[in-house]
Formats: C-alpha cells, structure tokens, sequence
C-alpha cells in the first residue's frame, strides 16, 4: 500500500519530534565537561545529523535549533544565545545539504561529508565564534577543534550503522 504525502509529512514531523527529543536527552545526560568550559564531549549531535540526513536540511536545521532551545529553557542556562542556537540548527541544515550534494556517493563516503563538514560550520566556526563573543579564553577554543573532530569520526561509524538498517531507510527513502 502507498503512503499518501499525508502520511509521509506526518511521519517526517513525528519522527523530527522524536530526533529533536533524544538530542535533549542525550546533550542532559550524557556528556562529559572538562576543566576547559568550552570543551564538552557529547554525542547530542548525532540525532541532529540523523534527522538532516534523513529528512533534509529544513528538518535537520529545525530539529537542531527546537533541540537547543529546549535545553536552554529546560537547563540552567541564564539564557538563549542565538549564535549557539545557530550553530545548532546549521549541523542539522548542513548535514541535510551535504546528504543531498553526495547523493551519488555510496556507503561511508556519503556520510563523511555529511558529519564532518556540519560539525566544522556549525561547532568550530559558529559556536566557536559565540563562545569567544561569551568571553572563553582563544586557547581553549583550540582545544575544541581535535575534541569534535574525534567526536565526529564516532558519530560517522554509529550513522553507518544505522542507516544501514531497512527500516530506517524506509522511513525516508534514503540510500546508503
């Protein structure tokens, strides 16, 4: 049976719910802060990745920056910084943009540019560019840069994997 677009647009939104709800949970949950404020290890990312890849750069922009705006209306945050915000948003924006640049690429080559060139925009250009607006010292920026540059070559192993899988696939007509 074919799913009419109404149906179609109503898994893409539930499913953008669902993302954007995991990355909060994910970025509250698990993360790991070091002596430097500006350096996090977290892998609340992946789901913004996810939903661009899967559902394109609208819906990755979105879910990212619904994503943040939550966390910082629901953490201790003094308040909401749009460029962070941004940041956010344009990990989602450009992994969609990316997955449909190297649609013709295959396997893991079609995901490398779809993590590792929104994770260099939006988190070590954008936020970068806030936390220093924010008062961080110039070389814990630094540290950043081999900090989710190691994150990114893990959440391109954890995509593979689950795009790989046929449901998923489904849910988005994607191909690996």
């Amino acid at each position: 049976m074919e799913k009419t677009t109404v149906q179609q647009n109503l898994i893409k939104l539930v499913m953008c719910g669902l993302l954007a709800a995991m990355t909060v949970v994910i970025g509250t949950v698990c993360k790991l802060y070091f002596t430097f404020g500006s350096i996090r290890i977290t892998f609340e990312n992946l789901t913004v990745l996810l939903s661009g890849i899967l559902f394109g750069p609208v819906a990755g922009g979105l879910v990212g920056a619904c994503a943040d705006l939550i966390t910082c209306v629901t953490s201790s945050q003094p308040s909401i910084n749009p460029l962070i915000t941004l940041g956010a948003a344009s990990v989602g924006f450009f992994a969609g943009l990316m997955s449909r640049l190297f649609k013709n690429a295959r396997g893991i080559l079609r995901l490398l540019p779809c993590v590792f060139i929104p994770h260099v925009i939006g988190n070590l250009i954008i936020k970068n560019i806030a936390l220093y607006l924010m008062g961080f010292h110039p070389y814990s920026l630094l540290l950043r840069i081999p900090t989710y540059l190691g994150i990114a070559v893990f959440e391109c192993l954890l995509l593979y994997f689950i795009v790989k899988n046929k449901e998923i696939r489904k849910l988005s007509n994607y191909q690996l």
